[in-house]
């Protein structure tokens, strides 16, 4: 999901857009090549999208912005068909490698 929608689906289920969270998640998501173009990188996932990142956000955010962390978390790994309905999110980078997310 691209952050614009991230914001809308917090809207929608938690009453707002929770743009701190879903800045730090994706803190990672941009490389600049050496000519100053910015690329995504799909590969960012692997630093914050999991358990561990999801409860830095709680320590630091309150229990609302975790919720919107865990929501995020899940669109963008279902969306890219990785993750299953149901299945555990991954504990931190090395099971978010080990389950082969990245």
């Amino acid at each position: 999901m691209k952050f614009q929608e991230h914001c809308e689906e917090s809207i929608r289920l938690f009453g707002k857009p929770f743009e701190e969270v879903h800045r730090w998640l994706d803190a990672y998501a941009q490389l600049i090549d050496e000519n100053g173009v910015i690329h995504f990188n799909a590969h960012h996932r692997k630093h914050r999208h999991h358990l561990a990142g999801a409860n830095e956000i709680l320590e630091t955010m309150g229990r609302a912005a975790y919720e919107a962390a865990i929501m995020h978390i899940k669109s963008d790994l279902q969306s890219g068909g990785g993750l299953v309905e149901g299945e555990d999110l991954p504990k931190d980078e090395k099971d978010y490698i080990k389950k082969g997310f990245f």
